[in-house]
């Protein structure tokens, strides 16, 4: 027996959250994203949610399902080490014990009760946001199993992400309830603070890959359980055996699972056939090497039939860029690595240098460290160079750029103390002389893009040599860039697939219109004009979709990650007229557990 239970993923595209459970009770979690659409219903730019009530209210929302058992302790019972008298006034306690408490048990407090976990682990298919962020919630007790590339693509985003509590799904930081010390700076000593912990130690920190050393900051975060497994390798839990399989998507380091209970249980998390050429659908099929009974398939693009593959947006871009007379501007997503490539690839045949976002950089030197053989380092492509943007002052001064704005290292080490080992400390003995190997290329790293980065002046002097990476959050640039009648701009993105991504579309087109900037444009099925794009999704094609339930042969298939489900059902009923198979089609309810 196999029960399964979808919280998320349900109607929508991502936000998968699915539990499969064996018949000992041991459960796990396949993915644990955010339910972007439902998510942007109530939030917006300007209105987030509040870090230190997330976990209350997105399960008041629907966001994060109400579960016992799993979400990280001290968010759920922020008061529980300390008396709340000395902190509120009684009527607040007696009138308003929901402020505290979302409803829920945490993970320790299950534990205490239950004298067992309710969740054994989270297996992460891929670092989208769709499918890694609400493990922000978690209880960093409860392991993370994904693929190697993807713990680094979930370490590559924290450094050069967001940060706060919703943004800790690699690196968390511990918090405490204290109070306010009587301090000349301080109006209300005595009054309540929720803060992170201070640690006293100040210890060096080496870098994974290479030999530099330098001191953490004093309230360092702390790293989730992240196990990491090989392609084809197993994962014994409970009465559970879950092999990872290798796949193919938009980002590096993407896994299928095969979960090996009574029944086998196969979780596509997202996939394609068109992007690399060596994972190609046959390809997929042959390492499904075992009976499938049920089928958790993605399902975003059940409704199209195109079938373009990334060598095809290669020879596209390569022709494009042949036509253009001056700068091209190319709209990308920055960890879309095989993308980068093909761009890559395409200036190289145009004799362009491709000017990349600093985050890209940073994500190409982080893979090289780790996968020198698949991944150059950047710093040695002719070809590629990163765009140094004005900042802050405007003034291209080497103080407007920090951490990876400036350079290739995520931290340069505290900088409060001259005993403290960082980057300032490192300079100094550059400069007279004195520093180590290693100490000269943490420098050169630190401010590879302060040095060598190449600004909007130098693009301005022989706009045809170069193609620069930008989104509609960089249009600002476009003030720096001088004339740019005769340019081009060229969207390899999705196109928009809710209300907020159209409007942000309609800003883009004023943008290059203004510019004087070509495009290619066309009308979608409700008459709004959008920017025609150079794209492969990370999604398989309804064929593609059809020709893998006929491959496995499964006994049951359950859509998700889909706005059609009821597609499956027409797909089911055409394998069954063509083959004989019959399989049932389960159209799934959110919360709702279905024996298997």
């Amino acid at each position: 027996m196999v029960n399964v239970t979808i919280y998320g993923g349900v109607d929508e595209i991502g936000g998968n959250k699915i539990i499969v459970e064996d018949d000992e009770e041991h459960k796990i979690c396949l993915d644990f994203g955010r339910r972007m659409g439902y998510f942007n219903r109530f939030y917006d730019e300007f209105l987030q949610p509040r870090s230190k009530a997330g976990i209350r209210d997105l399960i008041e929302l629907g966001v994060l399902p109400r579960l016992d058992g799993i979400y990280r302790d001290f968010f759920v019972n922020m008061f529980r080490d300390i008396t709340p008298e000395e902190v509120l006034e009684e009527e607040v306690i007696d009138n308003a014990s929901d402020y505290w408490n979302p409803g829920v048990e945490g993970y320790d407090g299950y534990i205490e009760k239950n004298d067992e976990p309710f969740l054994d682990a989270v297996f992460v298919s891929h670092a989208h946001m769709d499918h890694i962020q609400d493990i922000s919630y978690l209880s960093p007790k409860i392991p993370v199993y994904c693929s190697e590339k993807t713990k680094l693509l979930a370490q590559v985003v924290t450094d050069v992400g967001k940060g706060g509590c919703e943004y800790e799904f690699y690196e968390y930081d511990e918090y405490e309830v204290s109070l306010k010390s009587d301090h000349y700076k301080t109006l209300f000593p005595d009054s309540p603070q929720i803060g992170k912990k201070k640690f006293d130690d100040n210890p060096l920190q080496e870098h994974d890959h290479l030999s530099i050393k330098m001191t953490q900051r004093k309230d360092r975060s702390r790293t989730r359980d992240y196990r990491t497994s090989k392609d084809g390798e197993t994962v014994d839990i409970g009465n559970m055996k879950i092999t990872s399989i290798e796949t193919d998507h938009s980002v590096p380091g993407s896994n299928a699972f095969i979960i090996e209970a009574d029944k086998n249980l196969l979780y596509t998390g997202d996939i394609r056939f068109h992007g690399d050429e060596d994972k190609t659908l046959e390809h997929f099929l042959d390492r499904i090497d075992r009976e499938i009974d049920i089928l958790l398939i993605e399902g975003t693009r059940v409704d199209s039939r195109r079938m373009l593959t990334e060598k095809d947006v290669e020879e596209e871009l390569t022709k494009k860029f042949s036509e253009v007379e001056k700068l091209i501007f190319v709209d990308l997503p920055w960890k879309d690595l095989t993308r980068v490539n093909t761009v890559l690839r395409a200036s190289e045949a145009n004799d362009r240098t491709f000017l990349i976002d600093p985050r890209t950089a940073y994500t190409l030197f982080r893979f090289h460290l780790d996968h020198p053989d698949e991944y150059p380092d950047p710093r040695e492509l002719e070809n590629v160079a990163v765009y140094k943007r004005r900042q802050k002052s405007m003034l291209y001064s080497p103080s407007d750029y920090k951490k990876t704005d400036a350079g290739y290292l995520e931290f340069w080490g505290r900088n409060m103390a001259k005993k403290d080992e960082n980057l300032v400390r490192i300079k100094e003995r550059v400069e007279q002389g004195s520093a180590t190997d290693d100490e000269e290329l943490a420098w050169e790293l630190a401010v590879d893009h302060i040095m060598n980065g190449v600004p909007a002046y130098k693009i301005r002097k022989s706009p045809e040599d170069y193609v620069l990476m930008i989104n509609f959050w960089r249009m600002n640039e476009l003030f720096d860039l001088g004339n740019l009648e005769g340019s081009y701009y060229i969207k390899c993105m999705c196109e928009p697939f809710n209300d907020e991504m159209q409007i942000d579309e309609n800003k883009l087109i004023d943008w290059l219109e203004h510019f004087h900037i070509g495009y290619g444009s066309t009308t979608d099925e409700d008459g709004n004009k959008m920017i025609e794009r150079s794209h492969v999704s990370g999604h398989a094609s309804r064929p593609e979709l059809k020709e893998m339930v006929k491959g496995l042969k499964p006994k049951v298939v359950i859509p998700i990650h889909t706005h059609n489900p009821k597609e499956f059902e027409k797909i089911a009923d055409e394998i069954r007229q063509e083959t004989g198979h019959r399989t049932e089609v389960i159209l799934p309810k959110k919360g709702v557990a279905y024996e298997l």
